[in-house]
C-alpha cells in the first residue's frame, strides 16, 4: 500500500488542462494588451480627436462678426503629427501669432522639454477642460521670455572652460 497523492490518468480525465508555460502565457497576455491598446488608440484618434478637431475647425471658420472659440494663451493642446499611436506631443500655447491680415493663424507652443515650436492652428488640437486661470496665464507670460536655468554640470563645465582660457592668456 502506497501513501501520498493518488495517481491520475491524465489522458482520460476530462477536467485535466495542460499547463501553459509562463512564457506562452506572458506572450498571449502581451498580445491581448497590444490589441486593446491599438483599439483604444484608434477610437481616440478616429473619434474623439476627430470630433474635437472638427468642432475647433468649425469655430475658426465662423464669420468675422460671430463669436468663436479662439485658442487662448495657456491652453493645453495636442500637436498633430504623422506619428504612430500615443506619439503626438502635448504642449501649452505661450503666444498667438497674427498674420499680415491681422488674423490669428499660428501659435508658439512650449513642449514639456522646454523647447518652443511654432505651429499653425489647424495642427493644434485643443484638449477640453484645460482652460488656464488668470494666474496661470500671467505665469506663462512671465516665463515665456526666460531661458531655462543651467544645470549644475553645465555651470561647472562653463567655469572650467573659462579658467582654461584665462590660464592660456596669462
Amino acid at each position: 500500500m502506497e501513501t501520498g497523492i493518488p495517481i491520475l490518468d491524465k489522458e482520460t480525465d476530462l477536467d485535466y488542462e495542460k499547463k501553459i508555460s509562463s512564457e506562452n502565457s506572458l506572450i498571449q497576455k502581451w498580445k491581448k494588451s497590444q490589441q486593446a491598446l491599438n483599439h483604444f488608440w484608434n477610437l481616440w484618434k478616429n473619434h474623439y480627436l476627430l470630433s474635437l478637431r472638427e468642432r475647433y475647425q468649425r469655430s475658426l471658420k465662423k464669420s468675422k462678426g460671430s463669436i468663436s472659440t479662439l485658442p487662448q494663451v495657456g491652453y493645453v493642446v495636442l500637436i498633430k503629427d504623422n506619428l504612430p499611436r500615443g506619439s503626438w506631443r502635448l504642449g501649452r500655447i505661450i503666444e498667438l501669432m497674427k498674420s499680415s491680415d491681422g488674423e490669428i493663424r499660428s501659435a508658439r507652443v512650449r513642449l514639456p522639454n522646454g523647447r518652443i515650436i511654432r505651429r499653425p492652428l489647424n495642427l493644434l488640437c485643443y484638449l477640453e477642460g484645460t482652460n488656464p486661470t488668470e494666474e496661470q496665464n500671467k505665469q506663462i507670460e512671465k516665463d515665456s521670455g526666460k531661458r531655462p536655468t543651467m544645470r549644475a554640470a553645465a555651470i561647472k563645465a562653463k567655469e572650467n572652460l573659462k579658467s582654461l582660457f584665462e590660464d592660456d592668456v596669462n
